[in-house]
């Protein structure tokens, strides 16, 4: 069962069925198109932006048939890169194990 009314991450205003609707009607292809474009979540919030990517690339790969593989190098990807923001900004770059997702989303 899916649960599109889920949010991403707990406490997070942005649902699953956002996700799904980037990739299916607004042709978004990459982590961070998701959640910067799309939902914003890297606008408002470095680290829970991070903290969302895997369950966002987890979404991802169920619609654009992506290996686990491919999800968890788009995740490290995205991730790196909003580290090295915050690394600039004088920040702590987020060091939580973030490149594997802790839920895997509903079918």
């Amino acid at each position: 069962m899916i649960y599109l009314a889920e949010p991403i991450l707990a406490g997070s205003p942005p649902i699953q069925a956002e996700v799904r609707y980037s990739i299916r009607h607004e042709l978004a292809a990459t982590v961070e198109d998701i959640l910067a474009r799309r939902l914003g979540s890297q606008l408002f919030s470095w680290r829970e932006a991070i903290r969302s990517a895997p369950f966002v690339a987890s979404l991802m790969a169920q619609e654009l048939q992506w290996s686990s593989e491919q999800a968890k190098s788009e995740t490290a990807k995205y991730v790196g890169k909003i580290n090295g923001f915050m690394e600039r900004a004088g920040l702590e770059p987020e060091t939580s194990s973030v490149t594997t997702t802790s839920r895997a989303p509903a079918d």
